[in-house]
């Protein structure tokens, strides 16, 4: 009797370390799709803004220091350079 609840116990702790050697597999491919699902969802909040922008006047890009010819670019980088303000983990 003993022999089988030590058994058990061994087949368990067995079965309880591949759940946590899968978990740890998966963790690494969680945080990547979460990294993932954000930069797009940074990269779709940067063609929105492009969108508003771009239906300014060339008046009113100018007043805001910005040019129709690198308005693009200028997204672009201003969602760079607030991605590397806040970083991710």
């Amino acid at each position: 009797m003993l022999r089988m609840v030590a058994v058990g116990i061994v087949r368990g702790t067995a079965t309880i370390s591949r759940r946590l050697e899968n978990r740890g597999r998966v963790r690494p491919i969680a945080s990547r799709t979460s990294a993932w699902i954000e930069t797009c969802a940074d990269y779709y909040a940067a063609a929105a803004t492009y969108e508003q922008l771009a239906r300014l006047s060339d008046a009113e890009l100018h007043r805001r220091g910005l040019s129709r010819a690198t308005l693009g670019r200028d997204v672009c980088e201003a969602l760079d350079r607030f991605r590397s303000g806040h970083a991710r983990t």
